[in-house]
Parts: C-alpha cells; sequence; structure tokens
C-alpha cells in the first residue's frame, strides 16, 4: 500500500465522502489494469471502482498535474 506523505483532509456531515488525491503528474491518467495474484501493487482503481458510487479525474487549476477523486457512500454512525 502507498500512502500520501502530504496533503489537505476536509469533513462535512453528508451521506457520502468524497476523496481526492492530487498529485504534479497530469501526463498519466489512472486506468485499471490487469494484475496478477502475486503482483505487490495494481489494485488501487479496482477497489476505488467496486467501492465508489463514481469517480473521475480534473486538471488541477493554477498547478501542474490532476486530482483525482472518488465518492464513497458513508456508512451509519451505530451508537
Amino acid at each position: 500500500m502507498r500512502i500520501a506523505t502530504s496533503g489537505h483532509l476536509e469533513s462535512r456531515i453528508s451521506t457520502a465522502v468524497r476523496i481526492e488525491v492530487s498529485d504534479a503528474r497530469g501526463e498519466r491518467l489512472p486506468e485499471g489494469r490487469d494484475t496478477g495474484s502475486v503482483e505487490d501493487g495494481g489494485r488501487g482503481l479496482l477497489l476505488v471502482d467496486a467501492l465508489a458510487t463514481e469517480w473521475g479525474t480534473a486538471p488541477r487549476p493554477g498547478a501542474p498535474g490532476k486530482t483525482v477523486w472518488a465518492v464513497v457512500p458513508a456508512a451509519p454512525v451505530r451508537g
């Protein structure tokens, strides 16, 4: 698993959670790929596609690169 070392986290109460990850490499858009069972990586987009109700990419205004975003339903809090 690769984890970003810096970023911005914003939270709002809603029925869904929007997750955004940005990087400076705009020339390479995410695409699904067929990974073998012994591969260490390459399954992130498969998980996003399975869990998210929608996802996509957008250019970063005023900065190089792109933002990949996904909307995932929020689970109800049980008390």
